[in-house]
This record gives C-alpha cells, structure tokens and sequence, in this order.
C-alpha cells in the first residue's frame, strides 16, 4: 500500500488500481458490484416503506373519511361565513349609545306632537280669498235656511229652504277655506239635512204667511179673525184662525153676511210675527229647558214656530236640539217623539173601548210620516200587540172627555200655571190629529165588583189601578216635569192592580167585568213602559 501510486485530481487522492469514471471513482469490480447490490437493496426497502407508508395513509383516509370531509366543510363554512359578520357588529355599534336613546325618542315625540300644527300653520289647501268666499256662502246659506218656499214634494205646502241653504254650505266646505271654516261648513250641511228630517211633517200655516189676515167684528160683539176668501157686497168670506192658538192651521171657513159682521180690519205681517214671537215666549218661560233637557224637549217649540213661520226662532231652536241629539241625529229623535205621540193617543182610545177611532189614529201616523220605516214597523206591533187583543165584548170603564185649553194669558197678566196650557196640547191642537182633543177623565170602578174569596182582593186592585190612571193622566196632559218619572209611578200602581185582578179571577174566573179591567189596565201599563226614554 505504501509503494501505491496516488494522483489528486481536483482535491480528490486517486489511488492505483482504481479508475475515475466521469467524476466518479470506481474502486474495483468486486467493490462495485457489492455497491450496486447493496444499492438495489436500499431501493426494494424505500420503495417497501414507501408502499406502506402510501397504504397506511389510503388506510387512516378510508376510516376518517367523513370527518376529514367534516373539516373540508367547516373549512369551507369559515370561508363562508364572514361575510354575514359585519351585519351584528354594525348593529351593536348603532345600540351601543345608550344614553343618548332616550334624548333621540323624546326629540322624535316632540316631532309627532308638533306636526299637526306645522301642518295647521303651512295650510298647504289654504287659499285667504277662498276662505273668505266660503265665509261668504256660510252666511247666505243662514240666511237662506230661513227663508220660506213651496214644498218641493207638496207644492201646496210651504216650508223653509233646507235644501236651498244645504247647496250653499256644500260649496263653502268643498273650497281650500281654513281648517275653522271647513269645520263649521260641514257642520251646517249635516243640519241642514237633520233639520229638514226632523221637520219635513211641519206644515207652515197660511195664516202666518197671507197678506189677506184681517180681524172682523160682528154686530152681537163677537169677534173672529182668519183668512179673508172672498169679500162682495152680500157676504164676507173667512177662513176662521183660534185667538187662543195662532199655531192652528184654521181650515173652518164661513160665509158671513154683510149685515152681520162690520168691515175687516187687516192684521199686518209685522204685527202677528210679534205675537207669535210673544206667544213663543211665554211657552218657553213655562218649560225647563236647563242643561239636563232632551233633544226631544225642543220639539214642540220647533212645531210651533215652523207652523207659524219664525224662520230664526225655528232654527235656533233646531240647533239647541241637534247639540242635545245622539249623534245629532235630530231627525230620530223628533219623528220618534211623533210615533210615540201617535200611539200613546191610540193606546188611550183602544183602552177606552174606541177601537175604530185607535185604527184611525194610526192611519194618521202613517200619513203624517210616510217614507219613514220605523211608523210602519211601529204600527204593526201595535196592531198585533194591542189592537189585535180587544175583544168584540170587551167593555171599558175609562171616561173620556173633551179637552178644554185655556187660553195663554195675556203678555202683562201674572202667569197661573194650573191654568197656562202647555207647548204639547198647542202644538198637538195645531197639528189638527184626531182625538188630540180629548183626554182620560177619570175611570168608573162601580161596576168591577169581585165575588166571595175575590171582594177583598178586587177593591185593592181598584184602588191601585185609580192611583196609576190619575198618575198617567199628568203624562198624557203635557207634563212640564220628568215624563219618566211621572210614568214609572203609573207603572208602579198600574202593575200591582194587572197582578191583583189576575189573582181575583183565579178566585172568580167567570166575573167578566174584572176580565175586561184586566184587559185595559194592561194597555195602559203598556203605554207607561213604552213611551218612557232613556
């Protein structure tokens, strides 16, 4: 070894026996095949490790598929979900000044609060020279509702220009007038409608509106004023108006000769409107018309001065009623008071054994309100509830009698209220209904005699019953107190005697005589229940 021959070539000691190779030394066959051989081997192994490194991984794969592709999915979900992130961040930034959130709402409630009033004060529809237009056509319109015109439906009547005054006001709530002015346009369109409901049966009387009124003295010192009709030289003819009531519609004409009677002298128009303004007075004086009265407190006054012409006594009258009206419905509130006016007549002349005249009475409703629903529907219940209960030998024991008015005292003369007639029997005289005249004068009790077990029972049961009648005949007389009061005494007597006269006829079922005062003491009490308002 030591007598090798060594050559370095690049750095690298080459030694004998040994061949360089392109850059590579080769020590020997024998060391080269052994190199080779050990190579190879080195090969099988990397490529058996590799092998089963592959397979343990194809293995690990195989038994956690589902949660590696778990993880690709929540990777991807990651992935995905920043973007609906930012959304809850910027929502706790916006809430995050609490203190300033209560500032922010009472600032935005002081805006709710002022906007009716900047929009008031901008008035956007708001026109100053329409406004004073609409202010304009208010005021003629209430000059105009006062006016009297033929009825457009009954030419012969005469009535005041509802609908004339309703155009008007129309107009004036259609224009850009200010909010007040609209308001109190609006307003008078729907009174005007309510006001010619509620009156559309009143007739204007000819009397308060002719030129021909005169007053006529005759030879024996009478004296009567009317209408003139006809005045010749042989005779004078009148259409006779009552002194006592001016309100009447004065139909009764005479033909009076020239001897009898001496030369008419005229009632001119000015003159009667200061009666008639006088008569009102007087009425009204007599009435409570306080705080707690009714729409239907007012009816009687507006009949009375529609009939005789008072165009803004009726009006004002009208209004007071439709600011006391539910709803303002006037027109309901009036023509109920007529229907239940109507029928209590009726129910006192069906009590009274006068059944042909009660018929009439309703055929009279009828005609006195004949587009209206309620006086046909009203009036079959009353056929069927007391008409239809009276049988062809029912005999009655109350006793009817002409009623008898005194006349309104004079304008200076102290006012005796026993002796005063009220608003009601005026206008009921004025309005010339069938039996408006008469009334209940009393009952005869001396014929309702019970028998045995039945005597005793029977006098109670007159006695209550002639309580309730005296209290139902200051209802029926235009009582200027509590109607409802005075009714529900009437009820109270008039029940107790309906359940006495039951209890005497199970004793003594056959007396006829306690059977018919049965039967009128239960219309009556039928009437108390009826006609009471709530």
């Amino acid at each position: 070894m030591a007598n090798e021959k060594k050559t370095v070539v690049k750095g690298k000691t080459v030694v004998k026996g040994k061949t360089l190779v392109k850059g590579k030394t080769m020590v020997g066959d024998a060391d080269w095949r052994d190199r080779q051989k050990q190579r190879r081997i080195m090969g099988a192994v990397k490529l058996f490790v590799f092998v089963g490194f592959l397979g343990v991984i194809v293995g690990l794969g195989i038994v956690y598929k589902s949660q590696i592709m778990a993880l690709f999915e929540k990777k991807q979900q990651v992935v995905v979900a920043p973007p609906p992130a930012p959304p809850p961040q910027k929502k706790v930034e916006v809430v995050e000044p609490p203190p300033e959130a209560p500032a922010k709402v009472v600032e935005e409630k002081k805006t709710v609060v002022e906007e009716p009033k900047r929009a008031v004060e901008k008035r956007p529809e708001f026109d100053a020279e329409e406004d004073k237009k609409a202010l304009e056509l208010i005021a003629a319109g209430r000059k105009e509702i006062e006016k009297i015109v033929p009825d457009p439906a009954y030419k012969e009547h005469l009535v005041f220009n509802f609908d004339g005054a309703k155009e008007k006001f129309k107009m004036a709530a259609g224009m850009k007038a200010s909010p007040e002015t609209n308001k109190d346009a609006t307003t008078w369109v729907r009174k005007a409608e309510e006001f010619k409901l509620a009156t559309k049966h009143i007739e204007i009387s000819e009397f308060a509106t002719t030129e021909n009124a005169a007053q006529v003295t005759m030879t024996n010192g009478n004296v009567m004023r009317g209408i003139v009709k006809q005045d010749t030289n042989e005779f004078l003819e009148l259409q006779t108006v009552s002194a006592d009531n001016p309100a009447s519609l004065g139909r009764s004409t005479f033909k009076i000769p020239k001897s009898d009677v001496g030369k008419p002298v005229p009632l001119e128009m000015a003159d009667r409107q200061r009666e008639f303004k006088d008569f009102l007075t007087r009425l009204e004086s007599g009435m409570e018309l306080g705080a707690n009265a009714g729409a239907a407190d007012y009816y009687d006054l507006v009949f009375l001065s529609k009939r005789l012409g008072l165009g803004t006594e009726c009006i004002d009258y009208l209004s007071k009623a439709f600011e006391k009206a539910k709803d303002g419905r006037l027109g309901d509130a009036f023509r109920k008071l007529v229907i239940d006016r109507y029928l209590e007549r009726a129910t006192k002349q069906a009590a009274a054994n006068r059944k042909v005249q009660a018929e009439a009475t309703l055929k009279e409703l009828l005609r006195t309100l004949p587009d209206y629903q309620v006086a046909k529907d009203e009036v079959d219940v009353f056929r069927m509830e007391v008409l239809a209960k009276i049988k062809d030998d029912f005999k009655s024991t109350i006793v009817m009698a002409k009623k008898v008015a005194p006349p309104p005292p004079a304008a200076n003369a102290p006012q005796e209220k026993a002796n005063t007639p009220s608003a009601r029997d005026l206008a009921a005289e004025a309005a010339n209904a069938s039996g408006a005249g008469e009334e209940i004068a009393g009952v005869d009790s001396s014929g309702v005699v019970g028998k045995g077990a039945a005597a005793s029972i029977v006098d109670k049961a007159n006695a209550a019953y002639e309580k309730g009648m005296a209290a139902y005949k200051q209802y029926s007389q235009g009582t200027k107190g509590n109607n409802n009061a005075v009714l529900a005494e009437a009820e109270k007597y008039l029940d107790q005697a309906v359940t006495l006269y039951g209890e005497a006829l199970d004793k003594d079922p056959s007396n006829k005589n306690v059977e018919n005062r049965q039967v009128e003491a239960n219309m009556i009490l039928y009437a108390t229940r009826k006609y009471r308002t709530f």
